[in-house]
């Protein structure tokens, strides 16, 4: 069995929080981002259906 790295682009997401320092702010807005399905952010990175999906061999 071959390994193989798949790399798939995504849109910036831009996260607003409130948050008493940038630490904070960060770990917000990544539990924030955890709790959105992936499958609807990849339909949001891609509108046009123009997937930028990589696979590269190992």
């Amino acid at each position: 069995m071959k390994k193989y790295r798949v790399t798939i682009e995504l849109n910036a997401f831009e996260i607003v929080v409130s948050a008493n320092n940038k630490v904070e702010a960060k770990r917000k807005a990544i539990e924030k981002l955890q709790r959105k399905r992936i499958t609807s952010l990849i339909r949001k990175s891609w509108p046009d259906n123009k997937k930028e999906v990589y696979v590269d061999e190992e």
